[in-house]
């Protein structure tokens, strides 16, 4: 299930975990070497969140570690029709 914030894909739901109604997690995954960061996103939440989506704005990309290896992270923005 997807998370939506005004209209917007801000994450998704991962699992109901005991003590806890839900996790909440935004969709994410690594970068094909055929493929954009654009590209990459929209497959991604195709795959974890089941939607399509066509993502128009880079709101961030953090080339700090955040994960076990040291890749940048892309975060995007997508308005979702209701």
């Amino acid at each position: 299930m997807a998370k939506i914030m005004g209209g917007h894909l801000v994450g998704k739901y991962l699992k109901e975990v005991e003590n806890i109604d839900i996790v909440f997690g935004i969709s994410g995954g690594h970068i094909e070497p055929d493929e954009t960061p654009i590209e990459a996103v929209i497959r991604e939440t195709r795959e974890e969140a089941g939607l399509d989506i066509s993502p128009y704005l880079p709101v961030e990309k953090l080339d700090k570690r955040v994960t076990s290896t040291p890749t940048p992270a892309y975060f995007f923005e997508e308005t979702i029709p209701r």
